[in-house]
Parts: C-alpha cells; structure tokens; sequence
C-alpha cells in the first residue's frame, strides 16, 4: 500500500448509506485504500458493488457520512460547499458517454475544461490545442461530435479531462461503448498522459480486455474492497503487480523462490480464498503480458512448493480434450517426459498416489471439480508430506487453470 504521506487519495473507514429508517440500504462498508500520484487503478466488481458510489465520494460530488476521505490532504468529510468546489477543481472526470456537448466543436469542448481556469483567451487556446494534439486530434479541432467515432469522442472527452492538469482523474466504465482494440488504445492513452502529469486516475470498469493496463486492481463486491485490495489481501496484490511487471525478465521464478516459507503460504492462503477474484481479474481475451506473467508465477510456485517438499523435480499434468497428456508446468522445466504410473492412477480415480519416488494429487479448478494432476518426485515423500502437499493443491489449481485458459488465447 502506499504511505499516506505519498496518498494523493486516502480513504479510511468510509461507509455511505441512501435512505433512512425501513427504506436504509448500506452501500459501502467501511473502505480503506491509498492512490498514488502517477498510479492507474482499476477498480472493478458486480454492477450494483457501490463503484460508482466511492468514485462520486472521492470526487467530492457526492457527501461523505462516515470515515475518512482526503483529496491532496484536504479532508472531505465536513467540508464546506466552497471547499467542495476547490477541490473538484483539482479533479478530472471521465464518463461512459462521455458528455461533450454537441453544439460544440472538439477544441470548444476542451477549452470548456480550463473555464475557471483564471487564463486569458490566446492561453485556454493554445493549452486546449496542444492536448488535442496529444490524444491525436490535432486534425479534427473543428468537427462536432456528430462527426466524430466513438473513440474519437473519448479522446476529447480525456483531452478536456486533463487540460487543466487535474492531480486526480475518475473514469467511470470510459470504454464500454467502445470495441476491444479501440478500448485498449484509450486506456494506453489515458495512462500515458496521466504519467506525464502525474496525475491519479481511478478506473471503474466491468472490461476485463483492459486489466493487465492497470499498476493496481481493486476489488468490489457488496460494497467492500476485497482480492487485490492491499489493505484485505497484501499478499495477493504483490502477485498481480510486483510480479507482473517481472515476467518480461524472467525474475519471477527466483524472487518467489526467495520468499520466506511462511510468506509463500500466506500468499497461497491468500489465493484460494479469493478463487472468483483470481480469475475475474485474469483478462481471459488473451493479452500476452498476462499469459507471461501467470506462466512464470505458476513455475515460480510450483518450484517453492517442489523445495518445501524437499522433492528435485515438479510437474502438472492436464488431460487434454482429446484424451492426451500434456505436461502443462514443469520444475526444472523440460520439453519432454511421460507420466509416471502415479499420474495415470491420479488422473483415473481422482485420489492422492504416493509411492517412494513420487507424490500425485488432484488439483481442483473453481469449481472444486479435479482439473489437473501435479506430480512431486521425490524419495521422501511421506503422510506428512502428503497433507503438506494437499493443502498447496487447491492455490496451485487455480494457477494453472487460469494459465491453461490464457494460454488458449494466446
């Protein structure tokens, strides 16, 4: 999490309800979370979670009940309507429709952005301009909306958004409208100009095409923060972004193998707790970057759980749809091996197999239904072992289904 002193937001304990007496309905429940500038976070759940709710309450349209919520170190709660307004000046907005006014041309639509800037006309031009300019506008300065594509509209819609170099940006489900290939150039923008300003954006979106462009991801589901919150799972948030950006290099592999045991199996706790959140948050349309990163961190915990079992080599077998056996994940990794008798007698009857070279159990999918066989060699293997090797089952599971899935898209 980030400390509070880098926070440009910082949510503590916030709860927000609508209604009173019999018609009360609780919408948030006591959220905590921090955003750093220069940092794109997602903030994705079930329609009807209280996304759009928090996203209304950090940015000051919308009162805040119960806790905390500091914009730039200004605290919202019980603030004054006047301080309201000078903190929404700090803020830009991004919207699903993108709310240009149709009267207006793309540059009228920007200038209105810098309003209250307090700029003479020949600056609010040029400023508006240059951002137009920046989002790939520059030759549509005078079209209408009308005239323009979708996502033609949402780069006027981010260029008005960020023409006053806002501290903090809101986007609300900004590419819902939009196709797969559309959407994800929006996103690429959005986070390319918001680092050159560093600016805050948090994103809600229902858009699992555009998750791996996050640095973070928030979960929501019943108005709470839960999954890859870092505040209810530190353990699962330093999986999806410390080791993202480390599967280009090969380092995630060594850097789980360095983890202190106990660390490694809060994370693995940590993951079978949140079995829906992990693979909601896989982008299952098939980016590369996500298939890399699974890859590599199913290797890098098969070989933590191959050196806590004191067994040489480690493998995961999947039954193919064809009847075939594939060996999906391999520690040390090798090209070619066939099943051992355990992996067949695993695979047919769903049971642990042990003998005095190797250690087999099921590992489940989602669903708890048995997806895939893992296979320990080792001389060792005991009753002890055993139950040690079962409860990394279910972790490892989902690992590997998420791996398998990608790795069809791919």
């Amino acid at each position: 999490m980030s400390s509070p002193s880098r926070a440009v937001v910082s949510l503590r304990g916030v709860s927000h309800h609508f209604g009173d007496g019999l018609l009360r309905k609780q919408i948030l429940f006591d959220l905590t979370a921090d955003i750093s500038p220069g940092e794109l976070v997602i903030v994705m759940g079930p329609s009807g979670s209280g996304k759009t709710t928090m996203l209304t309450l950090v940015g000051a349209l919308r009162a805040v009940m119960t806790g905390s919520v500091r914009v730039e170190d200004q605290e919202l709660h019980g603030a004054t309507p006047a301080a309201l307004t000078l903190i929404r000046r700090k803020i830009g907005f991004i919207f699903q429709d993108h709310q240009l006014l149709g009267s207006l041309t793309a540059l009228q639509n920007v200038e209105m952005g810098l309003g209250t800037a307090g700029l003479n006309r020949n600056e609010v031009l040029r400023r508006a301009r240059e951002m137009l300019a920046q989002v790939g506008l520059a030759d549509h300065l005078n079209a209408y909306p009308a005239k323009l594509s979708g996502g033609q509209r949402q780069r006027v819609a981010i260029a008005r958004a960020l023409v006053r170099e806002p501290r903090i940006l809101l986007a609300d489900e900004p590419t819902s409208a939009l196709d797969r290939e559309t959407g994800r150039q929006i996103v690429e923008l959005l986070r390319t100009l918001a680092r050159q300003q560093g600016c805050a954006v948090v994103m809600v979106t229902h858009d699992n095409r555009i998750l791996d462009v996050a640095d973070r991801l928030l979960y929501m589901e019943d108005g709470r923060l839960s999954s890859f919150a870092p505040v209810t799972s530190p353990h699962a948030a330093h999986l999806m972004t410390a080791l993202r950006p480390l599967a280009e290099s090969g380092t995630v592999t060594a850097l789980l193998g360095r983890m202190q045991d106990s660390e490694f199996i809060e994370l693995l706790r940590a993951l079978a707790a949140e079995s829906e959140q992990l693979l909601n948050v896989v982008d299952l349309g098939g980016p590369a970057t996500a298939f890399r990163t699974l890859r590599e961190t199913t290797r890098g915990v098969l070989a933590h759980i191959a050196s806590l079992l004191g067994a040489s080599h480690g493998y995961v077998w999947l039954r193919e749809p064809d009847g075939g056996l594939r060996c999906i994940v391999g520690h040390p990794e090798r090209s070619e091996k066939p099943p051992g008798h355990d992996v067949l007698r695993c695979l047919d009857t769903g049971a642990v197999a042990r003998d005095h070279q190797a250690l087999c159990v099921p590992l489940p999918n989602r669903e708890y239904q048995m997806f895939a066989v893992a296979e320990m060699k080792t001389e060792s293997a005991n009753e002890s072992s055993e139950h040690a090797f079962r409860d990394f089952a279910r972790p490892l599971g989902l690992l590997t289904e998420a791996y398998y899935r990608l790795e069809s898209e791919v």
